[in-house]
């Protein structure tokens, strides 16, 4: 437990502002909705902050489903995700 200050003592510095990307910010609510599926209040953050989380559940579940081959998994994983349309396509030519 800190120790309150002497009425004497010398008033302490202001504690450094920490600088935080809106994007990051916005990323970070994101995964939050996510993680509480809270799908629809995710889906208009995305849309109104032009942000998006563009991440999978689990990187080593994903890329499992990619290794065997379970392309319904993975297709269900990437419609979340902003791919470029080539890439997009060649997961569905898959």
């Amino acid at each position: 437990m800190q120790q309150p200050s002497p009425p004497d003592a010398a008033p302490r510095p202001p504690a450094p502002e920490l600088e935080v990307d809106a994007g990051d910010a916005i990323r970070l609510i994101l995964q939050f909705l996510r993680e509480n599926r809270l799908f629809g209040a995710m889906r208009a953050l995305q849309e109104e902050s032009q942000v998006s989380l563009n991440a999978v559940d689990s990187a080593a579940a994903f890329a499992d489903d990619v290794a065997h081959g379970r392309w319904d998994r993975v297709l269900q994983q990437t419609k979340a995700l902003e791919c470029s349309a080539a890439a997009m396509m060649d997961l569905y030519e898959l």
